[in-house]
């Protein structure tokens, strides 16, 4: 998402971005329920090279959930995504052996996030996994105590 200036004052910081007029994918799914599987590719498509642009720089998302993919505009079928939230987001050399911090949203977590095992960007590949069985399949693959129980 584009973001074309950041203001302060003296309680708060502004930022100016472009405006995703379609909202979160969270809502699209709570609307549709159920996506066709060429609706699910288009979107995975997008999040997948949005994610390779970041692995390619060693950048790891650690929060990838419907809430964090905006949509440009409200047509499901021909609309851009962006991803968003980048606050558990973080550089790190494959070389030193993985991160090793527990973030992100527990649905969507990856085992090694869990059982604090040291990881990589495989972790966003695991979440998008996640949100694209729920988009195929209306419900999430795991239960959990969570707004993500929504889709049960």
């Amino acid at each position: 998402m584009k973001v074309f200036e950041i203001v302060e004052d003296d309680r708060h910081y502004y930022i100016i971005s472009e405006l995703m007029g379609g909202g979160e994918l969270y809502e699209r799914i709570l609307q549709m329920k159920r996506f066709t599987e060429k609706d699910c590719v288009q979107i995975v498509w997008q999040i997948l090279r949005g994610l390779n642009y970041m692995h390619k720089k060693n950048i790891v998302h650690r929060d990838i959930k419907p809430e964090n993919v905006l949509m440009e505009s409200k047509d499901s079928k021909n609309t851009n995504l962006k991803i968003t939230d980048f606050g558990f987001a973080k550089c790190y050399d494959p070389s030193e052996g993985g991160l090793t911090e527990t973030l992100g949203s527990p649905l969507y977590m990856a085992p090694e996030i869990i059982k604090k095992l040291p990881y990589d960007c495989s972790v966003d590949i695991w979440a998008l996994g996640v949100l694209t069985y729920i988009m195929l399949s209306g419900k999430p693959p795991f239960k959990g105590k969570s707004k993500e129980e929504i889709f049960a």
